[in-house]
């Protein structure tokens, strides 16, 4: 299992609106599917 943590702080104007993604990209001739879990996004 494959754990990344990318801490960040982010500005946001008024709105106060953030969108996350969060993607793979590879060239193969075949198609293949990933399943991600566990996503997490805390804001404080």
């Amino acid at each position: 299992m494959l754990l990344v943590k990318h801490p960040a702080t982010l500005k946001t104007d008024s709105s106060e609106e953030v969108w996350v993604a969060v993607g793979i990209s590879v060239l193969w001739e075949t198609e293949m599917t990933y399943n991600l879990n566990n996503v997490k996004v805390a804001t404080s």
